[in-house]
């Protein structure tokens, strides 16, 4: 029998999700399944990541470029 192996890169909400149950680490991040729903928070908490990402890769300092982006990412 193979074993399927979680490849990484390991993060922290990994820990947090095989902290909070085992399983849902094993589904999530080892076989890659798809969740039945997504709470509000993972999609903010995604847009907020990606928003804060753009900021440093495009180096933004404004207060409109900041806004722009983020409400990209909320869309």
């Amino acid at each position: 029998m193979s074993h399927v192996r979680f490849s990484g890169p390991f993060r922290q909400s990994h820990l947090t999700d095989y902290e909070t149950c085992p399983r849902l680490f094993y589904y999530a991040h080892v076989r890659q399944l798809e969740p039945e729903s997504i709470h509000a928070s993972r999609i903010i908490g995604q847009a907020a990541h990606a928003t804060i990402k753009d900021i440093h890769t495009h180096q933004l300092t404004a207060e409109s470029d900041i806004r722009r982006v983020f409400s990209q990412h909320f869309s």
